[in-house]
């Protein structure tokens, strides 16, 4: 892996711009590859890590989780079958992304599934349907709440890889937080990238 450590010191507002020669440590991938890079800077240190791009592996993969009930769904153990690609990278990045705006992503306890139980409660009691303010409900009651507990929890959850697997907690997982009633299958575009 190439790694680049680069420190810059200016003098009061005495902006400069340099040139900096990496370290370089291969893999193979890239025999005798040096990079070179230019970096302005206006603070007084700037410290940057760079990660040579040619030895730096990204996959992505769309996959598609069946239909859940209304509720909070563990579903890491279908991440990680579904996408193999994981076994490439012994250190990096997976992002989950949703591609939905009534059904969110959320890391949280894996191993009691009354913790699901009580998420799902308390969401409701604090986004309830039949709100006479809601102007969004075409498709029923539980529509508009879906949307807003969506964008409370978020489209998206970045786990760091070791070893070819995501590395989470002991008692973490990746949680479907399906608000719709009847949602149907939901898409996930899966991304790692590292080495």
């Amino acid at each position: 892996m190439q790694i680049l450590i680069l420190v810059l010191m200016n003098e009061l507002n005495n902006e400069q711009e340099q040139e900096y020669t990496t370290y370089t440590s291969v893999d193979g991938r890239v025999p005798g590859h040096q990079a070179y890079v230019k970096h302005f800077c206006s603070s007084t240190v700037c410290s940057t890590l760079l990660l040579n791009p040619a030895l730096m592996n990204v996959y992505q993969k769309e996959i598609r989780l069946p239909a859940f009930p209304r509720g909070f769904h563990l579903v890491t153990d279908m991440v990680v079958r579904d996408f193999p690609e994981l076994k490439h990278i012994s250190q990096g990045i997976l992002q989950v992304f949703i591609c939905h705006t009534s059904a969110g992503l959320c890391i949280n306890e894996n191993a009691d599934p009354t913790v699901r139980l009580d998420f799902e409660n308390h969401f409701n009691k604090m986004v309830p349907e039949n709100m006479p303010y809601y102007k969004h409900d075409y498709e029923g009651p539980d529509d508009m709440p879906a949307h807003i507990k969506a964008a409370l929890l978020g489209s998206s959850v970045q786990l760091p890889i070791t070893g070819g697997r995501p590395n989470l907690g002991t008692w973490q997982g990746i949680y479907l937080c399906e608000h719709r009633d009847h949602g149907g299958s939901r898409r996930l575009i899966l991304t790692a990238f590292g080495t």
